[in-house]
Order: C-alpha cells, then sequence, then structure tokens
C-alpha cells in the first residue's frame, strides 16, 4: 500500500473515531431516558441531555455533566409536577450500562435537583395508601393543614391539625402535627401524641439516584423541594448546588 493510500485510510478512521465519539452523549442519553420511562409509573415531557464525553469517560463510567427534566413525573409516590436535575461529575456501573443497558448511578458530583409537588397531588396519594384517614391536606404559607371531620355522639365535627412535612428516611416526608382541633376545642399534649400516630401520613419522593430531599418549601398550594447527594455534606452540598449550571 502506498504512503497515499495509507494516509487516506488513516483519515478514513480518524474522521470514523471522532463521529462515533461524537455520537456517544445522545447514545448514553437514550440509555439514561429508557431506564428512567421504564422504572416511571407516569410521566409527561421527559429529556434527557448529556455533556459530551469520550470513550475514556464512558469505559470508566463517569459522565461530566447531565440534564433531566419532565413534568407530572412519578416513581410510585404523589406526582412531581416538574422536576429539574442539573447533574455534574456522574458516576455510574459502567459494565450494566455498556452490556445491559441498565442505568445505576452510583455517585454524584456537586448538582442541583427541583421539584414541585401540589397539595392535589399529595392528596390523590393519602386517597389511594391512606383510604382510612378521610382529611384534606391543605399547604399554607408557614405550615400544613389537614382538615377533616368525626362523628362524637352522632355529631359530625370538624377535626383540623396543624403541622409540618418533614423529609424522613433520605426522600420520604411525613406529616408531623402540632396541634389538633376538634370543634373549636384544642387537645391536649397526651392526646396530640396519641391521635398524631394516626396522622402521621407518609409521602415517598423517591428518586432514582443516590439523592436525599434537603429543604421543603411551602407556598400556598404546593411544595418546591431541593434534594443533595447522599454522600455529600448538607453545607458543601448546598454550596456548590448554587454554582451548577446547565449543559452548554
Amino acid at each position: 500500500m502506498s504512503r497515499k493510500s495509507m494516509a487516506v485510510v488513516a483519515l478514513a478512521a480518524a474522521f470514523c473515531l471522532v463521529a462515533s465519539q461524537a455520537a456517544l452523549g445522545p447514545s448514553v442519553a437514550g440509555l439514561l431516558r429508557r431506564n428512567l420511562e421504564r422504572r416511571a409509573v407516569t410521566y409527561r415531557a421527559l429529556e434527557v441531555r448529556v455533556a459530551p464525553l469520550g470513550w475514556i469517560d464512558l469505559a470508566h463510567g463517569r459522565l461530566k455533566r447531565v440534564e433531566i427534566s419532565a413534568r407530572d413525573l412519578s416513581f410510585g409516590g404523589p406526582v412531581l409536577a416538574r422536576l429539574d436535575m442539573s447533574l455534574e461529575r456522574v458516576e455510574y456501573a459502567a459494565g450494566l450500562l455498556l452490556w445491559r443497558g441498565e442505568a445505576v448511578i452510583e455517585n454524584l458530583g456537586p448538582s442541583s435537583v427541583k421539584a414541585r409537588v401540589y397539595a392535589s397531588a399529595l392528596n390523590d396519594y393519602r386517597r389511594q395508601e391512606y383510604p382510612n384517614v378521610p382529611v384534606i391536606l391543605q399547604i399554607e404559607k408557614e405550615r400544613v393543614v389537614l382538615v377533616g371531620s368525626i362523628s362524637v355522639l352522632g355529631r359530625e365535627l370538624t377535626i383540623r391539625t396543624r403541622g409540618r412535612l418533614d423529609p424522613v428516611g433520605g426522600s420520604h416526608l411525613r406529616y408531623a402535627p402540632e396541634y389538633i382541633e376538634i370543634g373549636r376545642h384544642r387537645l391536649p399534649a397526651d392526646l396530640l401524641n396519641s391521635l398524631g400516630e394516626r396522622l402521621a401520613l407518609e409521602f415517598p419522593l423517591d428518586l432514582p439516584l443516590p439523592l436525599d430531599i434537603r429543604t421543603v418549601r411551602l407556598n400556598r398550594g404546593f411544595l418546591d423541594l431541593t434534594w443533595t447527594d447522599r454522600h455529600r455534606s448538607p453545607s458543601a452540598a448546598g454550596e456548590e448546588q448554587e454554582k451548577a449550571v446547565g449543559i452548554k
């Protein structure tokens, strides 16, 4: 083979390598999207974007940055009206992704993960999972209110509680009543503890990532949530979360 022919072959091989590497990002994004679709109970407008990566990154299970967004997404818990994630320095099980098409995320760098959940989604979940607790959940600016009724001596009395939604177990929210009123009377502390256990509704908001709920912000009618990598300290995650940016 002449030198000219060898140069042409080398140039063609280099072009194919560069072209195939350019397709890695969209291919991995497609695999991640299909994995999320399989795990989700419901979703809409699901999008996944992966920053450009090379063969070495792929083989070692490293992604520089991943963006995921979705609407009306649920993995079995209350529906997230919207979810926006900007994940940096994603580490995954390379063998499972390359050979079985399974995306198992093992670690994350500084990331921004935000979601919104409406009171209507929490009430839908309550009706499904807690049919014996006939209350309506209302989200106010500073507290969460449960309103229902009970029968006492043939009379229907309104029961009303005010409390918090506290993160528990990583990605669950549990209702913690601070006081309970029946009719116009506030229950004493001992009865609050007893009845409060029956009203400790729990809402799973798990994501298929190593993330824990970090903040819960109450607004009238909805919650705004943020998550952080469960392997990072809250202070470090908070500082780096503000620096996280989207894929360019």
